[in-house]
């Protein structure tokens, strides 16, 4: 709600179909189609899944950034379970420095461990067209409550099934 764009045009989300990973490469479309600063923040699941598209940026120099949310988890499958009430399963994901990947594969790599390593990231990797690549590995609090719609998820919801009636009532 509180996010400001110089132009139209410039914002671009897939949740319609719960697309995991649209964005890692769709950012690299984007950089290459208008050849400027472009950003995209990923959890580490996706990031995972679809790391290896960096080395395409790397290999054009593309100016993309990429924010890497990282808790280990799968974190819209863990908020899921909770929302529905499910058995909370199969989310955890090992640990990955996703800045030494970046490395790796040729790009900037940054870690972020606490708020106050925020402040010393070069704001040219928001801002700069130069500078081809760089991945911001933050690490976040798997257990912080996350707003989705009308309030936090505090306790499990309801529980139904994918015709929707309620398998509690009676």
């Amino acid at each position: 709600r509180d996010l400001s764009r110089p132009c139209a045009d410039t914002y671009r989300v897939a949740m319609g179909l719960s697309t995991m990973c649209w964005a890692i490469s769709a950012v690299i479309g984007a950089a290459l189609g208008r050849r400027r600063r472009t950003l995209c923040i990923s959890g580490d699941g996706a990031m995972l899944m679809s790391s290896l598209e960096l080395t395409v940026a790397v290999e054009q120099r593309l100016p993309v950034t990429y924010v890497v949310l990282n808790d280990s988890a799968l974190g819209m499958v863990r908020h899921g379970q909770l929302l529905s009430g499910a058995e909370p399963i199969a989310h955890e994901i090992a640990p990955v420095r996703f800045d030494q990947l970046a490395s790796a594969c040729g790009a900037c790599g940054i870690r972020v461990d606490r708020q106050a390593d925020l402040d010393g990231i070069d704001r040219a990797w928001f801002e700069s067209d130069d500078g081809g690549p760089c991945l911001i590995d933050v690490r976040i609090d798997k257990v912080s409550r996350i707003r989705i719609a009308r309030g936090y998820i505090d306790q499990p919801a309801k529980r139904f099934d994918v015709t929707g009636f309620d398998r509690r009532a009676n």
